[in-house]
């Protein structure tokens, strides 16, 4: 089976999970639903990014350092639990 990651922070996918579909041009300003306009997102990204474009997103870089602090923050969370 072949791993699948998120366009926008790298965090591996699992079908059902946290997988989704985002269009990098939303349908909601114009885009399509061609192959070309569609990535794979994490569902906290998809939502973070709403009917915007990545490209509009003023604090893209906050953005970004955002999601890999909670990432970061539930690896921790999963070490703890499990002991690892």
């Amino acid at each position: 089976m072949k791993q699948e990651f998120c366009e926008y922070c790298g965090v591996e996918l699992r079908r059902g999970h946290n997988r989704t579909v985002d269009h990098l041009v939303p349908r909601s300003k114009g885009g399509s639903n061609a192959k070309e306009n569609r990535v794979l997102a994490c569902s906290f990204c998809n939502l973070l990014k709403g009917d915007r474009m990545f490209t509009d997103l003023a604090s893209a870089r906050r953005w970004m350092l955002k999601r890999a602090k909670l990432t970061a923050k539930r690896l921790m969370i999963q070490v703890t639990k499990y002991g690892g």
